[in-house]
């Protein structure tokens, strides 16, 4: 959903049925460029299973640029989507999924929860801009298992005890 400032969350995390607040615990931010010569800044973000990402884009460029993320189908159905709609004068409509446009100049932030490892893409739709090369990858990994502390060494036997480090 779309405040009309740039600003987009999907689901929340929590909402609370009295007050219809929601609350997001954010794992972390991810600063991302966009500019005219058609290109993300990474091009390449790498996340985990389970994290909720802020995206925190700017748009350097002259012209609107949007930030699309979705799996290759989703991405090939909105571009379509993208065509069409240019074909027809139409403007769109992100409507449900993760995705934002910023305008020239501007930032725009997208909130976005990652629930399983999987392989994404993230594309500028805008007709041209994906040709151009304006795309990148989300890498999203399966969470890493709790880890354990390494092992200390087996302790030794008191007479083989260095005490030399100790300071009395």
């Amino acid at each position: 959903m779309s405040d009309g400032h740039g600003h987009s969350h999907g689901e929340a995390a929590h909402a609370s049925p009295e007050t219809g607040l929601s609350a997001w615990a954010i794992s972390r931010s991810v600063e991302v460029r966009m500019d005219d010569q058609m290109r993300f800044t990474p091009n390449r973000v790498d996340v985990q299973a389970g994290e909720t990402i802020r995206f925190v884009l700017h748009n350097d460029g002259q012209t609107t640029h949007e930030m699309v993320l979705g799996d290759e189908g989703q991405i090939k159905a909105h571009a379509l989507e993208m065509q069409q709609g240019a074909a027809h004068g139409d403007g769109h409509s992100h409507g449900a999924g993760a995705a934002i446009s910023v305008p020239a100049g501007q930032r725009g932030e997208l909130v976005v929860k990652f629930d399983q490892a999987q392989a994404l893409q993230m594309a500028c739709l805008i007709p041209g801009h994906y040709e151009a090369g304006m795309r990148g990858t989300v890498n999203v990994q399966t969470a890493p298992l709790h880890q354990h502390p390494p092992q200390q060494p087996a302790a030794m036997p008191a007479a083989h005890h260095d005490h030399s480090q100790h300071k009395h």
